[in-house]
């Protein structure tokens, strides 16, 4: 899955934006006041970052009054939602979907939105996760008029009187109403036809629910790398992320354990082996007591990441964040590189920013920074000035 799109609605650290379109590639922004805006690079990691939301609560210093056009206006956590991106499923992706229903081949573009109070949700943009009782009612009735199972008849039709047309079918309706007409395909076998097509109406709402728990097996992971002014230690939070999740992933595989498990070991060497600007050899060691990785680099090896320079740094937590993605969620990540230090580029940066442009042909990347040089010099992908996508702030207290 690629993100196409992402939008924030603007709250707190966060800047309100119109949507913005993501290369493939590297998007590159510019910050007039990068350290007012740490916040965009926060929300946007927190579609799917390697932390879990509810626990660390990144949202959790945000105003929950804000004053607008002169009007002071209540925030509603479980109702606003503060970052927005819009993906693109692969075919393979597309193929799984509708193996649940053929509905899902009618898109192949997915919402996905983290609210204020860190809970996330995912839409198929164009195709409604529920069905409308205006959309069966007549059917149903229809078929409670033929009296094919008599003793479902008067209670039931007392509790389809009570809807109105706008009623979603979903939970306790959709359970009691799919379960009579597959009690109905029995009793009729005959009317197959004009069941079947109602049944998958009724259910559509359970279809959703089994999509959305695929999408969550596919959704790539989003990390922040900052790498401020060529100081990657300030990333060592993002490190540290992604080593945990190694290290709860890997504490399952030990003598003993099942060939499968031992074959994500494997794996991880192949998927590191075959990233091509990664220069050192990266090697995950397990034991009784800790999970880390084994650096190895012209014939030196390192305990510590933070012992090497700037440039393997990032190599390192960027294959890292890539294999984890492809192995735990088929799919790769989206990096944002942080680099809000120096207005001016010292000579060791660019040699930097080539290296997120040589990451870029692995994964999709975000490269945000208050260095107006870059924009002075031959770039890939696509780039945003800060007032082309930054709305106006709205103030909070």
């Amino acid at each position: 899955m690629k993100v196409s799109q992402i939008k924030l609605r603007g709250l707190g650290q966060t800047p309100e934006t119109d949507w913005i379109t993501l290369d493939p590639h590297l998007t590159t922004i510019h910050f007039q006041k990068p350290f007012e805006y740490t916040g965009f690079f926060r929300a946007i990691e927190t579609i799917n970052p390697p932390y879990n939301c509810q626990a660390v609560q990144p949202f959790a210093d945000y105003p929950k009054i804000i004053k607008k056009n002169g009007l002071t206006k209540l925030v509603s956590p479980e109702k606003r939602t503060i970052i927005l991106s819009i993906f693109e499923a692969s075919s393979d992706l597309v193929h799984h979907l509708a193996d649940i229903s053929s509905l899902f081949y009618e898109t192949d573009k997915i919402e996905v939105g983290r609210r204020f109070d860190h809970s996330r949700w995912t839409n198929f943009i164009e195709l409604p996760s529920s069905t409308r009782w205006s959309e069966v009612s007549a059917d149903i009735f229809s078929l409670l008029d033929s009296n094919l199972i008599p003793e479902k008849r008067a209670g039931f039709r007392y509790v389809l009187e009570a809807l109105v047309p706008s009623d979603r079918i979903k939970g306790d309706l959709m359970n009691s109403l799919s379960r009579w007409l597959n009690e109905m395909m029995s009793a009729a076998p005959q009317k197959e036809q004009l069941l079947h097509p109602l049944l998958l109406k009724v259910n559509r709402a359970q279809y959703f629910k089994q999509a959305r728990a695929l999408l969550d097996k596919h959704l790539p992971l989003f990390v922040r790398i900052d790498i401020g002014d060529g100081d990657t230690n300030s990333s060592c939070s993002s490190l540290s992320r992604l080593l945990d999740i190694y290290e709860k992933r890997i504490t399952t595989i030990h003598p003993g354990m099942d060939r499968q498990d031992l074959s994500f070991v494997e794996r991880l060497d192949r998927e590191f082996s075959e990233l091509a600007f990664l220069e050192p050899d990266i090697h995950i060691c397990s034991d009784k007591n800790d999970i880390k990785p084994i650096i190895s680099y012209k014939g030196q090896r390192y305990k510590k990441i933070t012992m090497l320079d700037n440039i393997l740094q990032v190599q390192i937590i960027s294959a890292l964040a890539i294999v984890l993605s492809r192995i735990l969620y088929s799919s790769d990540p989206l990096l944002i590189f942080e680099n809000s230090g120096q207005k001016t580029v010292p000579e060791s940066q660019w040699s930097l920013i080539k290296q997120i442009k040589k990451i870029a042909d692995h994964c999709q990347c975000i490269f945000g920074t208050g260095n107006n040089e870059i924009f002075s010099k031959e770039h890939d992908g696509i780039h945003y000035r800060q007032e082309e996508i930054i709305k106006e702030k709205v103030r909070a207290r």
